[in-house]
């Protein structure tokens, strides 16, 4: 049935999958020579791509297209996952395919963050996209396990007919 309780565990994932996209991974304060003046640069690194900011004009530098893709493929993954469930089996394969291109995911934007180890940083926040693969492995786990549990009481149910 699809009101169940690893429903509600891979929407969250899933919702957490997407905000990657939307939400501030990471953003930081450098300095660079601009115009013969040095002029703080603000970056903001998101899902779908990098941000400057100087002085009042942001633009987007650059494009995270692999990402983009990665993360709509995880969102048809997670709603293949839900829509599946009449097949458990499939659904617990789908969970750990999931959880593994979620580490994909976050690779590649480490991979992104990587240029930007050695800048002459000011400042640095975290934010909020930062943290929510991790809560959608969680989610998918948690998922994955009332699913296990499903299926072990359907074979209960099956061994006392």
């Amino acid at each position: 049935m699809i009101q169940r309780i690893q429903t509600i565990w891979l929407m969250f994932g899933l919702l957490g999958v997407l905000f990657v996209l939307t939400l501030p991974i990471i953003s930081f304060t450098t300095t660079a020579p601009v115009d013969g003046k040095t002029t703080e640069i603000t970056h903001v690194l998101k899902g779908v791509g990098h941000y400057q900011t100087i002085g009042d004009k942001v633009q987007k530098t650059e494009t995270y297209t692999i990402a983009i893709a990665l993360v709509g493929f995880l969102a048809a993954a997670y709603l293949l996952c839900i829509f599946s469930f009449r097949n458990r089996k499939r659904q617990m394969g789908l969970c750990w395919m999931i959880i593994l291109l979620i580490f994909g995911l976050v690779a590649l934007l480490l991979i992104k963050l990587q240029p930007y180890q050695d800048a002459d940083i000011l400042n640095r926040q975290l934010g909020i996209s930062a943290f929510l693969p991790t809560a959608s492995i969680i989610c998918t786990l948690l998922a994955r396990r009332a699913i296990a549990r499903d299926e072990a009481l359907v074979r209960s149910a099956d061994r006392l007919r």
